[in-house]
């Protein structure tokens, strides 16, 4: 008699009429009396579930453009005592924390973090961003001078067509600009980043941006990026703010 090749348990016998016009007939095979076999198969598809989501996971951190440094910057790591000791900015962890936790596409407020030099803004939004691809959500996660750059390079290979690039970014969930304010600024890149922040205002592309107070009064003080200043503002309702020495070194 045959057996289970996992348990080794016997087979049983499984009888059933089977009628065929006035004709029957009886049907006898041998059939598993564990469940195996069943349990195996279950275990394959959770497997093969798993494995598709780590390999969905990778590529929404490749396509995030995320580095390896900011990769490591979860809620996680950031609530451990030595680091809330570090930062000493338990309330807006938490709060950014809720944020991530709450995100709706297309509905969500972006945020603005306003501060000093290595007071953990670019940290926040980076641990906003790991938790929103943990969440299968696809973010954009880079500096405003970097995404520039993409664009100007794009256009000149283009003949100034950048409308690919423009749906690219509507294709995310999540963008963050970091640091902005630091960007060199010539005729053309100023026509890129209006560009590039009206298409994120007009497709409702929730979006998220840090920068130091003098770096925005820079931006104030150039009349063609007053528009652009605006939108963001418009886009990022939540406003956080951080004061205090940076904390790079400590």
């Amino acid at each position: 008699m045959q057996a289970c090749q996992y348990c080794g348990k016997p087979y049983v016998w499984f009888e059933k009429e089977l009628f065929s016009g006035v004709q029957k007939r009886l049907l006898k095979v041998q059939v598993p009396a564990c469940k195996c076999i069943e349990e195996r198969e279950k275990q394959q598809e959770h497997q093969i579930k798993m494995h598709n989501i780590a390999e969905k996971q990778a590529r929404l951190f490749e396509n995030s453009l995320m580095t390896d440094l900011f990769k490591d910057k979860t809620f996680e790591n950031l609530l451990k005592a030595e680091n809330l000791l570090k930062y000493n900015n338990a309330p807006t962890i938490h709060k950014c924390q809720e944020y991530a936790r709450q995100f709706k596409p297309k509905e969500s407020y972006g945020i603005q973090m306003i501060g000093n030099p290595g007071t953990a803004k670019t940290t926040l939004l980076a641990a906003i961003c790991n938790e929103l691809i943990r969440k299968n959500y696809s973010c954009l996660f880079t500096t405003l001078s970097n995404l520039i750059d993409k664009f100007a390079i794009y256009s000149y290979e283009h003949a100034g067509n950048i409308t690919p690039l423009l749906n690219w970014l509507t294709t995310f969930d999540y963008v963050v600009l970091d640091d902005i304010g630091r960007e060199t600024y010539s005729d053309k890149r100023k026509e890129l980043v209006f560009r590039i922040v009206d298409t994120l205002l007009n497709n409702k592309v929730v979006t998220a941006f840090s920068a130091n107070p003098e770096c925005i009064t820079k931006l104030k003080s150039i009349p063609e990026l007053n528009a652009v200043i605006d939108r963001l503002k418009d886009m990022c309702r939540i406003s956080l703010e951080f004061k205090g020495e940076s904390f790079r070194g400590r």
